[in-house]
């Protein structure tokens, strides 16, 4: 509501609601596709066709190209100010401080800022050489971990009873497994991941005593896992994007200059997250205006006050339109979902990154994003299962601020920019493991003696001065070409004719289920919370379809030949046990015993068969897909 609220006064502000500068621009894009040529001498107008002007006195003059109406002056939008980054010099005697020109406020500071007055300080430590991308080398870092803060489970003096660890995504779910399947052998100490393998290790180790006294207790016990969430603010960015991508995200990208293929592929895996966030930004705000123009145009007519609480009551009571509503959606819940964790982790709100993170799941559990809809889940269950007193101590260290109350980051980006200041102070050649040791252990002064060094000189560091001066805001320009191409394509009339279709910015027909998509992702989601809990109300007993944007996407999903072999087993597990005749089933359940054993052609050409064999015969009930599906799987 706020958010709405804010550019309401804008859309207010900027002037004459009933014809804006967007309007203006079509009208001037109109009048060029109609009138492309002038003719310099007399004036004239003409169409593009036309080379040569034919007016008395003109001498056949060869026509210019129109930029604009001759009549109307230039249409331009307004400027922002953007910061210049460069050295500046510091008077004698005078301290390092940045001034760049910005906005004047930060975005968040409507925010509740939690950050600790004395900001928390953020050492590194000697560096793990292994690439964290395995079970055994995951055993080996957290074991480094544990033995370098000294927990109690490797150093018996030690107060540290658990510690916190933070982690990306594949590290993440390497970790879930290995903390409640890695156990410590009571004999040797000896780390073993899985039980078979620990009956393994026992009975090949140790003599028959001692197996008798052996004890199963979990290796790492102490470690409270947590996701970063700075990668998980990326991956909300990326799985939105993919959502929306055939929707209006190539549009976007085209309105903002992606326009070859591989540019087009750029903006779609959103490569860069700084491009990104941009891109994001381009469509909330030009998306929200032209969503709020219609009903601040209904106010004006009734000489009314435009509130955001209006707004909602105009919406529900007069928009018909499914692109409209779905837009209106995913802008005030899923991009606001990205922007609230954003604002969380700057100001270091706890509650406002949990809100984020339940906003935005039915993305992640809708379609198909299997490693995050797992960690969504579990950064659920720990947020909601730790004691009081954890749970206090988690939220004051949600992100770290060493810059002020609203440049708060999660510990996996600030580890990231160590790594950064590590590689600056590598000479030339690959670096030994002991280059590397003494880069770490030395990196605090090193970066002091930088600080210093630039402050002698009379110098701003550059680093500083970058950092002050970025600003990730989107241009106004921006703004405004996507509003113009919304307009133009009439994408978000809220009134419904005849030829009203649910379809994608660029006229392509969309699947009528994607305007249902937060109760399928929902539904989603407690199947998932089913499987990794039990005993979840309300869940699915069969995993319910995944989001289609476009009918070609379902039609792929149904095809038989593109599902696993496990899905096939499944799928022709269901209907031989549905087929109504004893003798028939019996048969097929024989020769499938032998077939389910080779390879995935085989098993689709089994499917085929009984397919066949069903529609001949007609004595079938098939409860795990339907009629359709078959037909589709058919083909």
């Amino acid at each position: 509501m706020r958010s709405i609220d804010a550019r309401l006064q804008k859309i207010v502000g900027d002037g004459d609601a009933e014809k804006d500068h967007i309007d203006e621009q079509m009208a001037s894009n109109k009048h060029d596709q109609e009138f492309g040529k002038t003719c310099p001498v007399c004036g004239k107008e003409y169409s593009r066709r036309k080379q040569k002007c034919k007016q008395a006195g003109c001498d056949n003059v060869i026509l210019r190209i129109s930029k604009r109406p001759a009549d109307s002056s230039p249409v331009t939008f307004k400027k922002k100010k953007v910061g210049i980054i460069r050295h500046e010099f510091l008077p004698s005697g005078s301290t390092a401080t940045t001034r760049v020109p910005t906005k004047s406020q930060s975005p968040y500071e409507h925010i509740e800022s939690h950050h600790p007055e004395d900001p928390i300080k953020i050492k590194a430590r000697d560096p793990v050489f292994v690439n964290p991308n395995s079970y055994a080398n995951m055993i080996t870092v957290l074991q480094a971990i544990g033995k370098d803060l000294k927990v109690q489970k490797y150093d018996s003096t030690s107060k540290r009873q658990w510690a916190v660890v933070i982690c990306d995504g594949l590290p993440y779910s390497l970790c879930t497994k290995i903390l409640k399947e890695t156990y410590t052998c009571s004999v040797c100490n000896a780390a073993i991941f899985r039980r078979t393998a620990m009956a393994k290790h026992v009975a090949e180790a140790h003599d028959r005593m001692l197996q008798e006294q052996q004890e199963l207790t979990l290796e790492f016990g102490w470690v409270l896992l947590r996701i970063g969430y700075g990668h998980y603010e990326m991956n909300m960015v990326r799985s939105f994007m993919e959502l929306n991508w055939e929707v209006f995200g190539k549009d976007l990208a085209d309105v903002l200059s992606f326009k070859s293929l591989n540019a087009q592929r750029y903006a779609k895996a959103c490569s860069d997250n700084h491009k990104s966030w941009e891109m994001i930004r381009v469509f909330y705000l030009g998306t929200l205006d032209e969503l709020l123009l219609p009903y601040v145009r209904h106010c004006k007519k009734l000489k009314e006050e435009p509130t955001a609480a209006g707004y909602m009551q105009w919406k529900e009571q007069t928009v018909k339109n499914p692109n409209y509503l779905y837009m209106f959606s995913q802008v005030t819940i899923y991009v606001q979902a990205i922007m609230n964790m954003r604002g969380g982790l700057r100001r270091n709100n706890s509650s406002m990154v949990d809100a984020a993170r339940v906003m935005h799941a039915p993305v992640f559990h809708g379609r198909n994003h299997p490693k995050y809809s797992e960690i969504e889940i579990l950064e659920a269950g720990r947020c909601m299962g730790q004691p009081q007193e954890v749970k206090a101590f988690m939220d004051g260290i949600q992100s770290f601020s060493d810059k002020g109350s609203s440049r708060g980051e999660d510990l996996d980006f600030k580890t990231e920019v160590i790594n950064q200041q590590s590689k600056a102070w590598v000479s030339h050649g690959v670096p030994t493991e002991e280059v590397w040791l003494r880069i770490f252990r030395n990196l605090e002064s090193l970066e002091k003696l930088r600080s210093s060094t630039f402050k002698r000189m009379g110098l701003k560091d550059p680093k500083d001065i970058a950092l002050d001066g970025t600003t990730h805001e989107p241009r106004d320009e921006d703004i405004n070409a996507w509003r113009l191409h919304l307009r133009q394509r009439d994408y978000l009339n809220p009134t419904v004719t005849n030829t009203t279709k649910f379809e994608s910015v660029s006229g392509e027909e969309l699947c009528e289920e994607l305007l249902m998509m937060s109760d399928i992702g929902m539904r989603r989601r407690r199947f998932n919370m089913n499987k990794l809990f039990g005993d979840v109300d309300g869940a699915d007993t069969e995993p319910p379809r995944p989001i289609f944007v476009k009918e070609s996407e379902r039609v792929e999903y149904d095809d038989i030949s593109n599902k696993t072999k496990e899905n096939i087993k499944e799928i022709v597990d269901g209907m031989i046990a549905n087929i109504n005749s004893d003798s028939t089933r019996h048969e097929l359940e024989e020769e499938w015993h032998y077939v389910q054993k080779k390879n995935k052609q085989t098993l689709v050409n089994f499917y085929n068969t009984i397919y066949e064999l069903i529609n001949l015969q007609g004595h079938f009930v098939v409860d795990s897909l339907s009629d359709d599906d078959i037909d589709d799987n058919n083909q």
